[in-house]
């Protein structure tokens, strides 16, 4: 009895609180908010603009590096890895400055340093 009652209190929270486009584990309230299906032209128009940003996703990561100030005002070098290089304009100018230093201690170094492929 006590099952039932917490039951039903989840379910009157979760329909106080569902929103069309959530997901719904309870039956009885997913029937409530099911999607409408899209028009073939419709389906058909969402596929192509997909696919024309897929194309343009894969054409700028082909060029490999990218730069993006940030909101906070700091430069972002995007494609070395998962994440963003982010540093403001002058830890870039002092990382600039020390690169031959950076290559002479790659080169020294070189044999206790991984390469990703």
């Amino acid at each position: 009895m006590a099952l039932d009652k917490d039951f039903r209190r989840q379910e009157k929270s979760a329909r106080s609180v569902a929103k069309p486009n959530c997901t719904i584990f309870c039956p009885r309230l997913q029937s409530q908010h099911k999607e409408q299906p899209m028009a073939d032209e419709e389906m058909r128009m969402e596929l192509e603009r997909l696919r024309s940003e897929n194309a343009a996703l894969k054409h700028v990561s082909a060029k490999g590096l990218s730069l993006k100030v940030s909101e906070k005002g700091a430069l972002s070098v995007y494609g070395l890895g998962r994440f963003p290089v982010t540093l403001y304009k002058e830890q870039w100018v002092k990382l600039l400055a020390m690169a031959e230093e950076i290559k002479v201690f790659l080169k020294a170094n070189d044999s206790q340093l991984k390469a990703k492929d």
